[in-house]
């Protein structure tokens, strides 16, 4: 869905929702329902995702292919938004952040797939990120080979532990090797970011980072050391939740991206203006 196909929201504040890599909006289906008193929830599909209406612009580096069509559509909305973004999705909430944080109200982000700050002289960080650097490879090298069910089986197995994929039904096997190609490009963008830490002290935006603790290492590091460099973020470790838990578990999520938006529209001075051509 485009977002500037929508009229003015009824409670005048509106909700972007965007979704993870392999996935789709209506991952936020419950989230829709949850909020449809207060807020108007826009989840749209990604650029070039199935359905979506966006296309990604190839001739942007890095994250900017992907976030810049969705960003063109936020300022048509006329008013700042709610940004909440779940891994990848994550990572386009925090380029748009990063890119024009004038347009964001507030900031709630799911272990953002941010990865590239990752490659830097730390070894551990180097050697988490060298892990999925391999489990990206794979995934491009088996989808060229025509062979896109074993490379999504590293993807899946690597976010969800060993085995999640053979637990998988068959339908449930072939919808995702269909999305293979994508992820593929999602990874390539990613990896070719090049924001550096430093850059996010702009931000000044009330930011929640939400992180599962049985979560992959590289997702939980990534996420706390973005969250060190917002001036205005908090973190909440969540207990027994993994890095898809907006998926599997809403429940447990939801009532956490609600609380936050209901906390910022509290504290926000009813003078604040929105300037759309703001630096």
């Amino acid at each position: 869905m485009k977002l500037e196909n929508y009229e003015h929201s009824r409670s005048g504040q509106y909700v972007v929702a965007l979704h993870s890599s392999a996935s789709n909006s209506k991952q936020w289906r419950q989230l829709t329902i949850d909020m449809a008193n207060q807020h108007e929830v826009l989840a749209c599909e990604l650029p070039d995702y199935p359905d979506s209406d966006y296309q990604r612009c190839f001739s942007n580096n890095g994250m900017s292919a992907v976030a810049d069509p969705i960003l063109k559509d936020i300022q048509k909305l006329g008013q700042p938004v709610h940004l909440v973004g779940h891994s990848f999705g994550g990572a386009v909430a925090l380029k748009i952040a990063l890119t024009q944080p004038n347009l964001i109200k507030s900031l709630t982000l799911y272990e953002p797939a941010s990865f590239h700050i990752m490659n830097d002289d730390d070894d551990e960080d180097r050697n988490l990120f060298s892990d999925l650097k391999r489990i990206a490879d794979t995934l491009s090298a088996e989808t060229l080979a025509g062979r896109p069910d074993l490379g999504m089986k590293g993807f899946v197995d690597f976010w969800n532990g060993e085995g999640a994929w053979e637990n998988l039904s068959r339908a449930a096997q072939c919808n995702l090797a269909k999305s293979a190609k994508l992820v593929a490009s999602d990874f390539s963008c990613l990896f070719h970011e090049t924001w550096k830490m430093k850059s996010l002290g702009c931000i000044n935006i009330p930011t929640m980072m939400l992180v599962g603790m049985n979560s992959p290492a590289i997702a939980q590091q990534t996420a706390i050391r973005i969250a060190g460099h917002i001036d205005n973020a908090r973190i909440e470790m969540l207990p027994n939740l993994g890095h898809m838990a907006p998926v599997f578990n809403p429940q447990c999520i939801n009532p956490l991206i609600h609380q936050h938006i209901i906390q910022v529209e509290k504290t926000v001075h009813p003078d604040f203006l929105y300037q759309a051509n703001a630096a």
